[in-house]
């Protein structure tokens, strides 16, 4: 169902001599056989800066973003883009095609510009502590709207989400800081309100004409619905089931849906209800979630692994469809209505990398697959396993219904058990 086609690497072209990780993939929309990858340094056991092929030996000193081709397949990148401070997410935007976005540890948002001969960043938020909009690692940018009126939107893990103009960093257009302003059932029991922003650690938009709805993973094993407009501007929904930080979150594909108020279940227009969202956490499990249902629990938990899974991806034109990695270098497929309860295809990488990012090409036939190891592998899907059927939809709806309703009487029966002193 899908084939290993090799690999992007040049250990000339990695910081650290080819010891970095691969901390954000991204295919270019415009360019679909552009993939921007970056790499921040991460020392290996027995290596260190002064050993054989270390950073004294290479042109690349600290973070760094290069530009694959997929259809050309180079032995080195197309474009390289380096930093002096770690960088932690990065993207790319048909708006702006020439642009590579980063985010960094220290909370700054950094533009390189790909039509300019340099390799450093060409503009740049202030530092921390100068008037910053973020002072802690920024651990999501998406880029969201039209041509005509876009933004870019930031989420760092002091728990604050802001707004940017592309052409204009000086400060940023909106602030949120994500304080929940809900109270919620706590796993442990009664009720809890808390006063302090949550710790995020992954992002991503829920479907919508406005782009204001998103999903934020986050430190305390929770996954937190939010608005960026209106009067319910902030968190509004919590879904709790991870019971450990949050690595990945990924909304599955599906027709977009007009503007949904917090508290209104909707279906949406090509029959799937949902949204439906994916999340992958420390805890060693994958989660299945619908916006739709109730927040409480999730529609469906997979939690039959010794490692932690580190990062999920939904196929972007098939509705039942996803990738996950983990901390043992294990990929996996899973199409939800071959079969809901294993993955549908499976594949170990050699060596011992650890796989911690995965990015679907935007026609859904290939997946990047980043590690610890700083090699980025391709994967092309079958078509069989790529492509939806002309009921997929209809299939994915049949089930989610069925899951829906096997989760609440779990959840029900938990919830009785837990009241009566009865769940360990």
């Amino acid at each position: 169902l899908m084939k290993y086609i090799g690999d992007f690497y040049d250990k000339a072209y990695v910081p650290g001599g080819g010891r970095s990780s691969v901390v954000a993939l991204d295919w270019s929309a415009l360019h679909p056989e552009l993939l921007l990858a970056a790499y921040q340094m991460q020392a290996r056991e027995g290596c260190g800066v002064g050993d054989s092929g270390g950073v004294g030996e290479v042109g690349i000193e600290g973070s760094c973003c290069c530009v694959w081709n997929l259809k050309y397949r180079q032995a080195t990148p197309e474009y390289v883009f380096t930093y002096r401070v770690d960088i932690s997410a990065a993207t790319l935007t048909e708006f702006y095609p020439h642009l590579v976005i980063g985010g960094t540890r220290g909370g700054q948002i950094v533009l390189w510009d790909s039509r300019v001969n340099r390799r450093t960043p060409v503009q740049m938020t202030h530092l921390a502590g100068d008037g910053a909009a973020h002072v802690e690692a920024i651990c999501g940018l998406v880029v969201t709207g039209s041509r005509n009126a876009n933004s870019l939107v930031s989420v760092s893990s002091e728990g604050r989400l802001c707004t940017w103009n592309l052409e204009m960093l000086g400060a940023p257009i909106e602030t949120l800081d994500l304080t929940p302003s809900f109270s919620t059932s706590a796993s442990s029991g009664g009720m809890k309100r808390s006063s302090n922003p949550i710790t995020p650690t992954c992002l991503a938009f829920l479907p919508g004409p406005d782009a204001s709805r998103f999903l934020v993973g986050s430190q305390d094993g929770s996954v937190y619905a939010g608005s960026r407009h209106g009067k319910n501007a902030g968190l509004t929904t919590q879904f709790e089931g991870h019971k450990a930080p949050v690595t990945g979150v990924s909304v599955l594909a599906g027709a977009e849906v007009p503007a949904i108020a917090e508290d209104v279940a909707v279906t949406m227009p090509n029959g799937v209800e949902g949204p439906l969202f994916v999340t992958t956490g420390m805890d060693c499990s994958v989660r299945l979630w619908s916006v739709r249902e109730s927040p409480a629990y999730p529609l469906l938990s997979y939690e039959d692994r010794n490692d932690y899974f580190v990062g999920c991806d939904a196929s972007p034109i098939h509705p039942g469809l996803f990738a996950t990695t983990d901390l043992s270098g294990c990929l996996d497929f899973w199409s939800l209505n071959s079969d809901y309860e294993v993955p549908t295809a499976s594949t170990q990488v050699e060596g011992d990398a650890l796989l911690n990012r995965c990015r679907f090409h935007k026609k859904g036939f290939h997946l990047a697959v980043g590690g610890d190891d700083g090699r980025i592998r391709l994967f092309e899907l079958h078509e069989n396993l790529a492509m939806p059927k002309p009921d997929e939809h209809a299939q994915l709806n049949r089930l989610v219904r069925k899951l829906s309703s096997s989760a609440a009487e779990e959840y029900d029966v938990q919830k009785h058990a837990w009241r009566y002193g009865h769940v360990r």
